[in-house]
């Protein structure tokens, strides 16, 4: 795949990752190829997946994309599980450019906070990630190592950015739990996330202060999901009950519903407004007969559906 920094990358291109022990394919999405937890791949609407393939012993994860010209790509992803259950060490994160050549200047600083650097991620967005009616692009991105607190973030252009500090502490590829820490720059100390603007040349000393999510809501730090989706559910067959996942890039009027194998619905588990993110409803199928259902999610003009099975 592309090294880290490399320049003038070719528009048709497979990225690869190599792990320590087999994939287990499964683990996460409940789908082939949903096994790793992917925190970040921007710019994500000029990023098109061709194909995804997996080596004979599952330790080889490859990805074929279309990319577009003179576009600046960074990529993270924080968990991947193995087929005996393990957390496969990570984060992991590189920088890559289809220019010629990268931005040439850096963003500089600390990151305070307490206890191991293990799995802190430092991320320059485009825009502020608070803002639900723009999804934020990720331009630089690091990971801190050897029990240091300073980063520096390479190949940065002239612009606007958000800096945003990220550790996934219980390990499940998600920022999304007490025990998770996010953090920005806030440069006059009133509690929400400041932007930065280089101009001309690198900046120093952008610090950011990494919180525990109990103190600091997810959704006023992280950069929201990329597109709308519809998971499996889980479990798969059920009795009686299962848990349905969406997910949502910004705010928006949805309709999740339960049809029968004859297309009667039979439940509506969620409608009207909903907020922007990751959200988990729970069908209950005690009050009617075993056999296959179907689920439907309606956002805006688009449409997803998933099949389950009920066994009683």
């Amino acid at each position: 795949m592309p090294a880290n920094g490399a320049e003038h990358v070719p528009l048709s291109d497979t990225l690869s990752w190599i792990f320590s022990e087999p994939l287990d394919t499964l683990a996460r999405w409940n789908r082939p190829g949903g096994c790793t937890a992917v925190a970040i791949f921007d710019p994500y609407t000029a990023f098109e997946v061709t194909d995804h393939q997996f080596s004979h012993d599952l330790r080889v994860m490859a990805i074929m994309a279309n990319l577009q010209p003179n576009t600046d790509y960074v990529w993270a992803f924080s968990n991947a599980r193995s087929t005996t259950g393990d957390s496969l060490t990570l984060p992991a994160f590189g920088n890559f450019t289809t220019a010629a050549s990268h931005g040439p200047y850096t963003v500089s600083g600390s990151v305070n906070y307490s206890g191991s650097t293990d799995g802190v991620i430092v991320v320059l967005f485009s825009s502020d990630p608070r803002n639900e009616q723009v999804i934020p692009t990720a331009k630089s991105v690091v990971v801190l190592s050897n029990q240091s607190t300073a980063y520096t973030l390479p190949y940065v252009r002239d612009g606007m950015y958000w800096p945003v500090a990220l550790r996934d502490n219980n390990m499940n590829g998600l920022i999304d739990g007490p025990s998770d820490e996010a953090g920005s720059y806030d440069a006059n100390d009133d509690g929400y996330p400041d932007s930065i603007v280089v101009s001309g040349g690198s900046l120093t000393g952008i610090d950011l202060n990494l919180h525990g999510m109990s103190a600091h809501a997810s959704h006023d730090l992280l950069p929201l999901p990329r597109s709308v989706s519809l998971s499996q559910n889980y479990p798969n067959p059920f009795n009686p009950t299962t848990d349905i996942e969406f997910v949502l890039p910004r705010a928006q009027t949805v309709r999740l519903s339960v049809f029968d194998i004859l297309g009667h619905e039979i439940a509506v588990l969620a409608s009207g407004m909903v907020s922007a993110g990751t959200h988990t409803v729970k069908f209950d199928g005690a009050p009617v007969p075993a056999g296959i259902y179907f689920y439907r999610l309606q956002a805006g003009t688009q449409s997803f559906t998933q099949k389950m099975l009920l066994v009683k």
